[in-house]
């Protein structure tokens, strides 16, 4: 069985980096792919505002404080990606006095260097755009492009592009992405296998972004990819919880011929969630996509429990006093009731026990299933005869007195 693949990454990054001391300036980085697809982080983030400057200083500010957190393994900015470009600055003193501005003169690059649609075209009943511009091929280098003139209309003359301003080389990003009419940053960030939940620690960061002013006035951190879609999912869990609740009592309804006894049978739907939560807690799982999914299916998982123990008790009742049908259901059901249990307990130990490839995804629903299931099978056995018990004594004493 292969080691961790944190351990891993952190013992390539070593043997690596030690090949490379002969080589002035160069660097290494391995990063231990956990995401559910190639390319994926455990964390995306979008980092958007209308300023490009200010979007880059952010950046580099939120960078720094999420590597310094100790369950981070890795956090990468994509404004980390750069290139050296030749930028044309112009020159306020050359520009004063020609009643030109910066926006002028980045017109006419764009417009000698990429053109512009001066008509169009139509041949074959399909419309094609003509475009007028600077033929590339008499423009070999930035001599002959500073050379070009440009036209100040406070002088009524022109004059050369390179009278106004000079290329400069500077460093610039690989990629200028946009969302929502605003410049955008990814920011990605690998968790350690020690880490809490990724819903727990996203919003423990942007609480302490917020707090220390690197969020607000434009600047925006929006989920993306699988923590996006994490939160929809929690948002929407409490709606879905609710509409699997109602189907898994129309279903026990139909099948009892009554209303009221799904509501007892239901009851060990909440002794279950205080299991979950509880043991969710004490080993530091967390919530994510996976428990989500754990938590809609405890709702099925533990009814069954107390079908079979409700199911025997209403038979037995046509031929004794309630008392003593609930106290033989609950004798004669239990070895059934811990055989079902233990059989789905021991099916999610190499959920929560395994390693490997992905175990770190497995564990949460496996945490889930077995804090749920231990919970409401020891409460269940007590909680919903009593119950029963309470209601229905209650109601035969009245259809008594009413006949």
């Amino acid at each position: 069985e292969r080691p961790d693949i944190f351990r891993l990454a952190e013992r390539f990054a070593e043997e690596g980096k030690a090949l490379l001391k002969g080589f002035p300036g160069a660097d290494l980085r391995v990063l231990a792919q956990t995401g559910p697809s190639p390319g994926d982080a455990d964390l995306q983030f979008f980092l958007t505002s209308p300023d490009r400057a200010l979007l880059a200083r952010r950046a580099e500010e939120i960078v720094r404080h999420i590597a310094g957190k100790p369950y981070v393994a890795s956090v990468k900015s994509t404004l980390e990606a750069t290139q050296r470009e030749r930028v044309f600055v112009p020159d306020p003193a050359r520009l004063s006095g020609t009643g030109l501005t910066p926006q002028d003169l980045a017109q006419a690059l764009r417009l000698y260097l990429s053109g512009t649609q001066a008509a169009t075209a139509k041949r074959d009943g399909e419309e094609l755009p003509i475009l007028v511009r600077a033929d590339p091929l008499r423009l070999p280098g930035e001599a002959d492009l500073l050379s070009l003139p440009v036209y100040a209309p406070a002088l009524q003359a022109f004059l050369p592009l390179g009278s106004l301003g000079s290329f400069v080389e500077k460093p610039g990003p690989t990629l200028i992405s946009r969302r929502n009419q605003a410049y955008a940053a990814g920011i990605n960030i690998n968790l350690r296998p020690e880490a809490p939940g990724s819903l727990q620690v996203q919003r423990e960061l942007e609480g302490e972004l917020r707090a220390r002013g690197l969020l607000g006035n434009g600047v925006e951190l929006q989920a993306t990819g699988l923590t996006g879609f994490t939160g929809d999912l929690l948002r929407l869990a409490p709606l879905a919880f609710l509409l699997a609740l109602a189907l898994n009592y129309l279903v026990i309804a139909s099948q009892f011929n009554a209303w009221r006894y799904p509501l007892y049978l239901l009851l060990p739907v909440p002794l279950a969630l205080v299991g979950a939560f509880w043991l969710t807690y004490l080993l530091g799982t967390g919530l994510d996509v996976i428990s989500v999914l754990g938590v809609v299916m405890l709702i099925g998982l533990v009814t069954k429990n107390a079908i079979l123990l409700l199911d025997f008790a209403v038979r037995r009742m046509q031929e004794m006093p309630l008392r003593e049908a609930l106290v033989e259901a609950a004798r004669l059901r239990l070895r059934p009731i811990l055989m079902t249990t233990l059989t789905v307990l021991i099916i999610s130990l190499p959920l929560l026990l395994g390693t490997g490839e992905g175990a770190e995804y497995r564990r949460p629903l496996g945490v889930i299933i077995l804090g749920g299931l231990l919970s409401s099978t020891l409460l269940t056995l007590f909680v919903v005869p009593a119950a029963f018990y309470a209601f229905e004594g209650r109601r035969a004493k009245r259809e008594v007195i009413l006949t």
